[in-house]
């Protein structure tokens, strides 16, 4: 009799294929499930490719990414409307400089060829002893947070039109709150203009007893004098000073000043206008080029 081993038996050779199979098929599995869940067999082995989903590292990072775009859109958008509308920033006053309406604007004009001029545009807080340097930075950071208001209302309210224009289901929830978004943007530009127009005409408070120097070219300013000691400078200059000033000195040419009352009055430069309306001011000029009176 003729013995038969497994290899010559096909049914044993079947099953011993079959149980190969099973054992490669149990590793590949393990194997799958050993590998870091961003890495995924893709839907055709064939060629062993594979397909990385993005991480919670990707996804943290694109995160920040549109942050830090999103900040950088508010913070150009916030210095462009400063650059404007300088005296959009006055609100910022009582946190620049701890007093409302204690943060002055300067605009300067100048021209470096017959063709070409610009404009600066600074911030100073007046203090008792003077003017001082406002934080550009907290202002254009302030400012930036109406920017991102008005950004937000609008963007949510585009969306919401869009999707009523696509006949897309469009939710209660995401109704509401795209109204109360564009409600807000709304009421952010009216603050902003509001703010621009009335910070133009409402005076600029001195200190009681402090002093100034207001410079310029071609700007027009309206400070409340609080008895302090106001000087004039620069070139075409209107300036409205309201309430008493103890003393008031114009240098420069060109300057137009309207004053309610002061102790003293110096003028020097040329063409400058000073006029007050009461009381009896002691009147130095250091040449006949200038007028002074009362009105």
């Amino acid at each position: 009799m003729t013995n038969v081993g497994p290899h010559d038996d096909p049914q044993a050779r079947i099953a011993d294929l079959q149980r190969q199979l099973a054992e490669a098929k149990a590793a590949q599995r393990a194997q799958r499930n050993n590998q870091p869940s961003q890495w995924i067999s893709g839907p055709s082995q064939f060629a062993g490719a594979s397909v990385r989903r993005p991480t919670g590292t990707w996804r943290g990072t694109n995160l920040l990414g549109a942050i830090a775009g999103l900040i950088g859109l508010c913070g150009g958008g916030a210095s462009a409307l400063t650059a404007v509308l300088p005296s959009s920033a006055l609100w910022t006053s009582a946190i620049v400089c701890g007093a409302p309406n204690q943060l002055m604007v300067n605009t300067s004009n100048y021209s470096y060829s017959p063709t070409q001029s610009g404009t600066t545009v600074d911030f100073v807080c007046l203090r008792t002893d003077g003017a001082h340097d406002a934080s550009w930075f907290t202002i254009t950071a302030l400012q930036s947070v109406l920017v991102a208001l008005i950004a937000v209302g609008a963007v949510a309210v585009v969306l919401a039109a869009r999707r009523v224009r696509r006949n897309q289901e469009l939710s209660r929830r995401f109704a509401v709150t795209a109204g109360v978004l564009g409600v807000m943007a709304v009421a952010t530009v009216t603050f902003v203009l509001w703010t621009g127009l009335s910070g133009q005409m409402n005076p600029t408070q001195m200190p009681p007893g402090g002093t100034l120097t207001v410079d310029g070219n071609g700007q027009s300013k309206s400070i409340a004098c609080n008895d302090g000691h106001l000087t004039v400078t620069g070139r075409d200059m209107t300036v409205t000073v309201t309430g008493h000033c103890a003393r008031l000195s114009i240098d420069g040419v060109i300057n137009h000043i309207t004053i309610d009352s002061v102790d003293a009055i110096d003028v020097d430069g040329l063409q400058n206008v000073v006029t007050y309306h009461s009381g009896t001011p002691t009147i130095t000029q250091s040449n006949d080029q200038n007028t002074v009176g009362q009105n």
